[in-house]
């Protein structure tokens, strides 16, 4: 059976939810963390996933635990650490459903996994390994991923990074930027926004939006500059997303670009997580990341699917809760393209 070995953080998200009497702001609790929303994600598409993380020995990291246990998310590495608290943020929403976040992380659990608690039979036997870059920010986290993609790609196994940066949690810009050249030369697969592509070049805020007319030439000179990343998708929010990628041993650089599904968006927390839910599950739709690249139209279909995805997420509020099914997006695959939902 395939199944994608996540690691990184799990953690609580307390979503905007309007105000109280006399202005106050209201916050709602969901459980959230970028690898986790891809976990829960996958299995609401049917595929199998595992989840490797730290929360607190607190009231939110057994109520993360039972939301990973009712999403069908193995949780057997749902490590509990009482000497740390589970992370959380606050997600604060504007009209059009964009975020901002505040952290309460000083450390978080998910920060202090160690590498000896990853179950490296489930690792070595994965499809693929996915992770974000919030591992990164501190020890003994960021070693603890530093080691587990070694070994992944030592194995055979595919790596996947959504980059998902939240500078928030970083030291300083300079420290994110170097963390994140560190680990994409290991990765096979790459996801990330357009400032997320920018920063990558320029290590300014990710606010500072690239002119979409630079996305193609500056997403083939992140490939050449690290040329084992075989396939580099980069979300472009309401228009949609573009896939970069190669084929065999040929290192022509394809693209294909698919338009967004145009949705009215309530909150678009975890509509990237979504996004790669929807691609890593039509990428294990085949014997592997070769064959997946390889086979004509695949990646515009693949695209399309993980837009949908995207497209349901952003619709609901939260991020677990918000991760669209494998019915509700073949309905949307079936009935509309980039038409209103």
């Amino acid at each position: 059976m395939k199944y994608v070995f996540c690691l990184g953080e799990v953690l609580i998200d307390f979503t905007s939810a309007g105000e109280l009497l006399g202005g106050a702001p209201l916050f709602e609790q969901n459980a959230g963390g970028a690898p986790a929303n891809v976990a829960c994600a996958l299995s609401r598409l049917g595929t199998s996933a595992y989840m490797c993380a730290k929360v607190g020995t607190d009231m939110f990291g057994s109520y993360l635990r039972r939301t990973l246990e009712a999403e069908g998310v193995n949780s057997e590495n749902l490590y509990e650490d009482s000497d740390a608290a589970t992370t959380l943020a606050f997600v604060a929403l504007d009209k059009n459903g964009e975020r901002s976040f505040a952290f309460v992380r000083n450390p978080g659990a998910d920060t202090r996994l160690r590498f000896d608690e990853v179950n490296l039979q489930y690792l070595r036997q994965a499809a693929v390994l996915h992770f974000g870059t919030l591992s990164l920010t501190h020890e003994p986290s960021r070693t603890t991923l530093m080691q587990a993609v070694a070994l992944a790609r030592t194995v055979g196994v595919t790596t996947s990074i959504d980059v998902n940066l939240r500078l928030r949690l970083w030291e300083n810009m300079g420290l994110a930027h170097a963390q994140l050249h560190k680990i994409l030369p290991w990765c096979d697969v790459v996801k990330l926004s357009c400032e997320e592509l920018n920063f990558a070049f320029q290590a300014r805020s990710c606010t500072d939006i690239l002119n979409r007319a630079l996305v193609p030439e500056l997403a083939v000179l992140l490939m050449d500059k690290y040329p084992q990343i075989q396939l580099l998708c980069v979300t472009l929010g309401s228009e949609g997303s573009m896939a970069f990628f190669r084929s065999g041993a040929s290192r022509i650089v394809n693209q294909v670009e698919v338009a967004a599904f145009k949705v009215a968006a309530v909150d678009t927390t975890g509509a990237g997580d979504a996004f790669m839910a929807g691609m890593l599950h039509k990428m294990l739709e085949f014997a592997g990341l070769e064959e997946f690249l390889g086979q004509g139209d695949n990646m515009a279909t693949a695209l399309q699917f993980a837009n949908a995805c995207a497209a349901l997420c952003v619709t609901k509020r939260g991020a677990i809760a918000a991760m669209p099914y494998i019915g509700e997006v073949d309905f949307l695959l079936k009935t509309r393209r980039t038409t209103d939902v």
